[in-house]
């Protein structure tokens, strides 16, 4: 049996702060068709000799990160969208551009307002609102004449209109790719949570006190992995009978059953268990049939021969345990059979398709409007302070500022740092690639796997992003204007910091959120929801669907409170006293839903009074909080 890694352990520290690393994630045939648009466009502006090709070729690359994935309707739609939207903006922008910096200024204001509240109205054009405001700190940059702008419009809407033909025409991606590979990924964060079930029992002194933090942790990212990947479904399904949306809603119930399996197999209410050989190898066989299962679901494929083995093998081992033990493993095996039970026309798992992630509410009219004037106004001062100082190349810094004032301000300080860190290596490894590149046609044959590696991970992980994307961006400028490689490396790195900076000050200082309060609000309905849970376990009139729904919103819900805690005390916020109150409250809340979590699966009647008593001991530990 594998041992737990720390690279997993590192991702799962850094998810619960807001750095999202998602490896399951990686497009690389999206990536490659997305970059051969761009590649055609740099290549007919190196050709032709016309350097105004380049607004091809980044329309081309915005265009690949407007694609929302998901069916092919949804897809044209919204990529169709954005590049109407966006040849309107480039062509408009350009021409006010040459009014002077006043007029530029109050034009960019409005545009980043307008492109914010409409992305905001309509999530699913949330990013692309984002990217229209990009391509208007671009384009104020590059005045033109009006007698110019059609031909603006025309090399946006060309690009753009390329790289829809090519996502869509060419060898079209399956709509549910991505979803298959989010359940890949929670069985791989099963796997994980698996293997340290195992290593926790070492004998080591300080094992208990590493379980709990760690077992607190592997919830939290299980959770959110299985909330991802049930997004990735509803985002695919084309009708509501969609065949293979119900095969993986099927899968992702059979995930979810492992994971409660999995709690109740980390949770003793005997303080009995004994980590003896024998108990090893269960967990080895259950991590051996995750990884199987995770590697048929990315390739597609089922051998229901290999997993029902493996699932009887478990089983066996249930007749060595004790009645508590022996129970989670038979739910634990029973899950697994459970992956590759056929999907059958019509029927929804419950458990699985009625559950919304937390805070999925819509934001008020007033919130939508502070978030479009915050990005709007962090935007303007970014661009008067850039030509106040002369920054060689604002509009780097205008568009770290646009990508950088997120709508929750919480994420605003790990994207800045995630931009900084990626562009000041994307900056040096653009400098190393232009003293080695020195003809154009090497500088192309860049260009294609730079593109390809940016839109592959995308979805993966933002610096790794930004990484691929700097030297990209500064390849093209110096195909299309010579001569400027080397300072266009130090800019983009100077100007990203400059802009990254202005945008988390100004989410600090505009219309800032009131963390505590929003805090507040997640811990009552995390300790609410939790007791809710614990309730219907012990309640003989609830069924196990409802029972399965209570104990994925606890789950949320305690996810959500505990990840704002951690953003709130990383910056060093006040009250510390009340957050370590907090703290424990949220531990005691897990033990809670450990304690639930173990009676549901196992039926282990004798624990009611224990889960009486610790539903006894938040409920007190809520009122005594100060927060």
């Amino acid at each position: 049996m594998r041992r737990p890694t720390r690279v997993g352990r590192a991702k799962r520290w850094l998810h619960t702060r807001a750095f999202s690393v998602h490896p399951e994630q990686i497009g690389i045939g999206d990536g490659f068709k997305g970059a051969s648009a761009v590649a055609l466009m740099v290549c007919a502006a190196l050709v032709f000799r016309q350097p105004e090709l380049a607004w091809s070729a980044f329309a081309a690359f915005w265009t690949c990160l407007a694609d929302p994935g998901g069916t092919r309707h949804a897809r044209l739609w919204v990529m169709s969208v954005f590049v109407l939207c966006g040849s309107a903006t480039a062509g408009a922008v350009s021409v006010i551009a040459a009014l002077g910096a006043p007029v530029a200024g109050a034009a960019v204001f409005g545009m980043i307002a307008v492109s914010t509240l409409g992305g905001l109205r309509k999530p699913r054009l949330a990013t692309v609102g984002t990217l229209v405001g990009v391509v208007a700190v671009v384009a104020i940059e590059q005045p033109v004449q009006f007698a110019e702008a059609p031909l603006v419009c025309l090399l946006f809407l060309g690009g753009g209109v390329l790289t829809i033909i090519l996502a869509l025409g060419l060898r079209p991606t399956n709509p549910h790719d991505a979803a298959r590979r989010g359940i890949a990924g929670v069985l791989t964060e099963l796997r994980d949570m698996t293997a340290e079930i195992a290593a926790s029992g070492d004998g080591r002194p300080d094992a208990e006190q590493s379980r709990l933090r760690l077992d607190a942790e592997h919830r939290r990212s299980v959770r959110d992995a299985i909330q991802r990947a049930r997004a990735a479904i509803e985002h695919a399904a084309a009708e509501k009978d969609d065949s293979s949306a119900l095969e993986l809603r099927n899968l992702l119930t059979s995930c979810d059953g492992i994971f409660a399996g999995l709690i109740a197999l980390s949770n003793d209410p005997q303080g009995r268990r004994s980590w003896s050989r024998d108990w090893v190898c269960v967990l080895a066989d259950i991590e051996a049939a995750l990884a199987a299962a995770a590697r048929q679901v990315r390739r597609g494929r089922a051998d229901a021969v290999a997993l029902h083995g493996t699932a009887a093998r478990i089983r066996a081992h249930a007749l060595y345990e004790d009645e508590i033990t022996a129970r989670a493993i038979e739910a634990v095996a029973a899950c697994i059979d459970d992956l590759i039970k056929p999907a059958v026309a019509g029927v929804v798992p419950a458990s699985i398709a009625s559950v919304l992630p937390a805070g999925s509410g819509s934001a008020s009219g007033r919130e939508v409007a502070a978030n479009a004037l915050r990005r709007a106004t962090v935007v303007l001062i970014t661009y008067a302070l850039g030509h106040v100082i002369a920054l060689p190349e604002v509009q780097w810094a205008t568009m770290a500022a646009v990508v950088v004032t997120h709508p929750d301000a919480q994420i605003s300080g790990p994207r800045m740092i995630e931009r900084v860190l990626g562009s000041l290596a994307g900056g040096l490894a653009a400098a190393a690639a232009g003293l080695l590149l020195t003809e154009p046609w090497e500088l192309v044959a860049a260009v294609l796997p730079l593109a390809a590696a940016a839109l592959a991970l995308r979805s993966v992980n933002y610096t790794l992003f930004v990484l691929f994307l700097t030297p990209l961006f500064i390849l093209v400028a110096e195909l299309v204007t010579p001569g400027l490689g080397q300072l266009a490396a130090t800019a983009r790195a100077m100007d990203n910091v400059f802009g990254s900076v202005l945008a988390l000050l100004g989410c600090m200082v505009l219309w800032p959120e009131r963390r505590f309060n929003r805090f507040a609000a997640q811990l009552a309905e995390a300790v609410e929801t939790n007791l809710q849970f614990a309730a219907a376990v012990i309640s003989p009139s609830q069924d196990r669907t409802a029972v399965d729904v209570a104990r994925q919103r606890a789950g949320l819900t305690s996810t959500a409170a505990e990840q704002t805690l951690h953003r709130l005390i990383m910056p060093g916020e006040s009250r510390t006293a009340a957050l370590v109150e907090a703290r424990a409250l949220l531990a005691a809340v897990r033990r809670l839903a450990g304690m639930a979590t173990t009676l549901h699966v196992t039926g282990y009647a004798a624990g009611r009074d224990h889960l009486l008593a610790q539903m006894a001991e938040v409920s007190s530990g809520y009122r005594r909080s100060q927060i």
